[in-house]
């Protein structure tokens, strides 16, 4: 399995890392640096998720 996080941000790639030891046996973390499109700190849920789904595109 490799897992993909849309930020380079050391406390983001921990936590997936942690989540994802406990729900697979073996994983490779590989971080990007993607563009949300939103401020740096969102102002609201729906900022939040549209960054969020920017990321993945």
């Amino acid at each position: 399995m490799i897992i993909t996080v849309g930020s380079t941000n050391p406390s983001k790639i921990k936590s997936v890392k942690k989540i994802a030891g406990q729900l697979f046996k073996e994983f490779k973390i590989r971080s990007v640096n993607a563009s949300s499109g939103v401020t740096d700190m969102p102002l609201s849920d729906n900022e939040m998720i549209k960054g969020a789904k920017n990321r993945a595109e």
